[in-house]
């Protein structure tokens, strides 16, 4: 069964046994965790594994929800009232970075397929060789 921990007991623990201030121990763990969840944003890999903890897809589902979400926003906002002009800047680069996701995981959509074509190719050729 699993006894799961508070981060701060967890920080307190390893600051003991690092023989480190709990400061330091608490600013590298956010820093790490800051990291991680930037470069989930970022959209640069659609896949992330986390050691110890599993790998993190983005779902094509969600994020094509929001896509369409943002892109209804852009339409409605008037850039041309200056008050509003900021909100429509924004959300356009939210929408340049959900599509720089979406391509990302067409692209690798693709070659995972592209792969596995390769793949069966080399061992049906694989097979012929030894049969024939």
């Amino acid at each position: 069964m699993l006894n799961p921990k508070k981060s701060n007991f967890l920080i307190k623990e390893l600051a003991e046994e690092l023989n480190l201030p709990e400061s330091e121990v608490s600013d590298a763990v956010s820093y790490y965790w800051s990291s991680i969840r930037k470069l989930m944003e970022s959209g640069e890999e659609p896949k992330i594994d986390v050691e110890s903890l599993g790998v993190f897809y983005v779902k094509t589902t969600s994020l094509n929800k929001e896509i369409q979400k943002h892109e209804d926003y852009v339409r409605i906002i008037n850039p041309t009232n200056l008050n509003r002009y900021n909100f429509y800047m924004s959300a356009q680069n939210t929408l340049k970075r959900l599509y720089k996701i979406r391509e990302n995981l067409k692209n690798q959509t693709l070659a995972k397929k592209q792969f596995k074509s390769n793949r069966n190719e080399i061992l049906e050729k694989g097979k012929e060789d030894l049969e024939g």
